[in-house]
């Protein structure tokens, strides 16, 4: 019983410990976004045809498909010991050679999958308003990503910026403007609409 009682503390004492354990993450993502599409033709039109694209490629371990609306992911395991640069070389000759795509998709996005791990959380708090809060969030992140041991920082639990245009009844009327005329902003508001939805930047609501 002693011995028992022995070898477990001995155990104990002598098993490596990490807060942070090192890991090797060796995998190629290739994410094509498909707007307005289904999951089922996301699927179909992109999944489908990137794994057939990569099939029998030299240092696959294993290929997962992930297909959500407007947008697809395709997971490669590499083989362990093989070079991720080379199969990432490879498999962008691969997916860039499909002329099969459906006109609405994106340029696909390939890269290698890095693994990050996450240290430590900042909260920011105080009596002040919303808009303050998030200017200083932002302050601290950006010190945090001049640090040369970050390598990320993420800004969470902040809206983003919002500009609200209201026209008044009143003051339509006062103007001479009649109903129809509302739609009007709307219409010099289309180029806007336009270019935030080209850039990604935003939306656009347009109320009642």
């Amino acid at each position: 019983m002693f011995l028992i009682v022995f070898m477990g503390i001995m155990g104990i004492t002598t098993t490596n410990q990490e807060l942070f354990p090192e890991f090797d993450a060796e995998m190629i993502t290739v994410t094509v976004s498909y707007r307005g599409a289904t999951p089922e033709e996301v699927e179909e039109s992109v999944c489908v045809r990137i794994e057939e694209a990569i099939q029998g490629l030299e240092g696959v371990e294993r290929i997962t498909s992930t297909a959500s609306e407007g947008s697809g992911t395709v997971l490669i395991e590499v083989e362990t010991g093989y070079d991720t640069r080379e199969l990432l070389d490879d498999v962008k000759s691969r997916v860039d050679a499909i002329t099969t795509f459906p006109l609405e998709t994106e340029q696909p996005v390939i890269q290698e999958l890095v693994p990050r791990t996450q240290v430590i959380n900042i909260a920011i708090a105080g009596d002040t308003d919303e808009r303050t809060l998030k200017s200083l969030g932002e302050q601290v992140r950006e010190e945090v990503l001049a640090l040369p041991e970050i390598s990320q920082a993420e800004l969470k639990g902040a809206r983003p910026y919002e500009v609200s245009i209201e026209v008044s009844e009143e003051a339509l009327r006062r103007y001479g403007r009649n109903h129809s005329m509302r739609q009007e902003p709307r219409r010099r508001l289309g180029g806007l609409l336009t270019a935030l939805a080209l850039a990604g930047t935003g939306t656009l609501k347009a109320g009642d």
